[in-house]
């Protein structure tokens, strides 16, 4: 080769540094391009960017590649030179062109680690706290196979193993006592005709073979107290209480208690389960000190259906002798064994959605800072990307209905594609992967109770200096359930405003609503569907400034509710199931 760089014999046919055979030989007098030409083949100028170049590369470990690498972006590179930087496993070569680009795609996202690369947090697409990493093997036809089981002995190693083995999971002995008391029925009032028990209302399905369905909730509207009484309220469900956290403008990152935050403290709240109105008790002091002295001697002389009798169980958990405790002492310590228990009650995360989610690599909750509705917005790209390459799949069960349900509930803004397509806003209240906001919203179900005694529009009119916290009636005009209005006078949002529930589960929880006004969840999206057009209409004037933005129609309330019941937890035996056994 002379200093310049140029051919200056034929080569023979065929050779060439590309393969490009007789094209090269009848270019032979032409120069080389500098990217074709080694070190020796660069000016004085160019060596130092060649040499700068390389150090990057070298600094920041990446695969080791050519220097086309640089030009990855520009889309300058022929097909064969895209397939991952040259990615060195058997089949690299002859992948299709839409493959590589695929393969790419996933790199970029933090789905692949190459050989020898550092590991990348993704960019977006797939939940960072389960992102798989693997590396590629063969075709990228088995890719997604590969990635499906990972996701599988992933999801087992990660689950408790009393969860695999369909075991209950190890209580702490605090715990343990908790659960005894949940279901003593001797710890309320005895003068009555008959006990009851936190079980009672709050059903475990598990443990009632007549009301198996259950998640520790009622299956009537109002729960029936001992002394022929009704609550007020509906019983809401006790998984995922505990861990409830009031979230917001107005909120303090603090536990809330009841539908209406009345409840400061979990041991507060349960200390006044025990000696109120829901175990048959009086209102007052001196009836709460008549309620702590019953509970102390129920817990000095008693012991539960199974086990160690209360006595020794308050000493193993908390070293308390509750023969010698004074009652207020024996109450607390009943209702910090009963807080116990409860914080075991949290859903498994294990529903046909999570499957869904895992399948698609999807998010399964806004990262930390990100608003629901931009959450919402990564939701609808990264699906209609993946429906356009035809790459959505769906567990079984996870039907066209649920998937349109799906798109209903995370819709934030009208399509601009099907301007006809409902826009729940579900999501910007019940916000994965718990499905709640931990916020008081009034969403309207209190008007629309009262309206439908009084007319359209009545609830607004009523002073609220002079309403009376009840049931509707025809018999009192003055009987509303205000909610938050109730507790905390003058608290910006709280006239009508109740507790965000969360939404998994749902199967087990019925009737809905704060007042148990709505026995399935189509009722409910019905409900939801008519408080939106009253608010457009004026006549919710107290209601959340997103029950107005709701736009749907009766052609959205069984797609809707068919996703509802895709966030029903199946436990991880059925959800391993699903990861893989899916329809694309």
């Amino acid at each position: 080769m002379d200093p310049a760089g140029a051919r200056t014999a034929t080569p023979a046919r065929g050779a060439g540094r590309h393969g490009l055979g007789a094209r090269l030989g009848q270019r032979r007098h032409r120069p080389l391009r500098p990217r074709d030409r080694g070190v020796e083949g660069l000016s004085a100028a160019q060596r130092p960017r060649r040499a700068a170049l390389r150090a990057a590369h070298r600094a920041q470990e990446r695969p080791r590649v050519d220097l086309r690498h640089r030009h990855r972006l520009d889309g300058a590179l022929r097909p064969r030179d895209r397939d991952l930087h040259r990615v060195p496993h058997a089949d690299a070569g002859h992948l299709h062109p839409r493959d590589r680009v695929r393969r790419r795609r996933q790199r970029l996202d933090g789905q692949l680690e190459l050989p020898g690369a550092p590991r990348r947090e993704p960019l977006g697409f797939g939940d960072p706290a389960r992102t798989r990493h693997v590396t590629a093997k063969g075709h990228t036809g088995r890719l997604d196979a590969t990635i499906a089981v990972l996701a599988v002995v992933a999801f087992v190693s990660a689950a408790p193993v009393a969860a695999q083995s369909g075991e209950e999971p190890e209580l702490s002995p605090a715990a343990r006592l908790g659960a005894a008391l949940f279901s003593e029925r001797n710890v309320t009032n005895p003068g009555l005709d008959y006990g009851s028990s936190c079980g009672e209302c709050h059903v475990d399905g598990s443990r009632s073979a007549d009301r198996a369905d259950r998640a520790f909730a009622d299956s009537v509207p109002l729960s029936l107290l001992p002394g022929k009484q009704t609550t007020l309220r509906n019983t809401p469900t006790l998984v995922e209480a505990a861990s409830w956290r009031w979230q917001g403008s107005g909120g303090d990152g603090g536990w809330r208690g009841n539908w209406d935050g009345s409840a400061e403290s979990l041991e507060e709240l349960l200390v006044a389960k025990l000696s109120g109105a829901m175990a048959g008790w009086g209102e007052g002091d001196a009836e709460r000190a008549r309620a702590l002295s019953a509970i102390q001697v129920t817990l000095a002389s008693e012991a539960p259906a199974e086990g160690a009798p209360y006595a020794e169980r308050f000493q193993q958990a908390f070293g308390i002798d509750v023969a010698e405790a004074t009652p207020e002492q024996a109450g607390q310590a009943a209702a910090k064994a009963l807080a116990a228990y409860l914080e075991t009650l949290t859903s498994s995360h294990t529903s046909r959605w999570d499957a869904f989610a895992e399948q698609n690599r999807l998010r399964t909750g806004p990262n930390e800072g990100q608003s629901a509705q931009d959450y919402s917005f990564f939701l609808e790209s990264r699906i209609g990307n993946q429906e356009g390459r035809r790459l959505v799949k769906r567990p079984e069960g996870f039907d066209e209905q649920a998937y349109e349900g799906f798109k209903i509930f995370f819709r934030t803004l009208p399509d601009q594609l099907d301007p006809e397509a409902g826009v729940g806003q579900c999501v910007r209240c019940h916000t994965p992967p718990d499905f709640r906001d931990g916020r008081f919203r009034n969403v309207g179900i209190a008007e629309l109770e009262y309206d439908a005694l009084w007319g359209a529009g009545a609830a607004d009119r009523l002073d609220p200096a002079t309403v009376r916290r009840g049931r509707p009636t025809r018999d009192d005009a003055a009987a509303i359930d205000l909610g938050r209005l109730h507790v905390a006078q003058g608290e910006p949002g709280a006239h009508g405003a109740f507790k965000t529930p969360a939404l998994r589960g749902l199967a087990g929880t019925g009737p809905y609503m704060h007042n148990g006004a709505y026995a399935t969840l189509e009722d409910a999206v019905r409900a939801k569907i008519l408080a939106a057009q009253r608010a457009r209409a004026g006549q919710l004037a107290h209601a959340d400034p997103i029950v107005a933005e709701i736009q749907l129609d009766d052609a959205d309330v069984a797609p809707l509710a068919a996703f509802l019941r895709q966030l029903d937890d199946v436990g991880a035996e059925r959800f391993r199931y699903y990861l893989i056994h899916f329809d694309e």
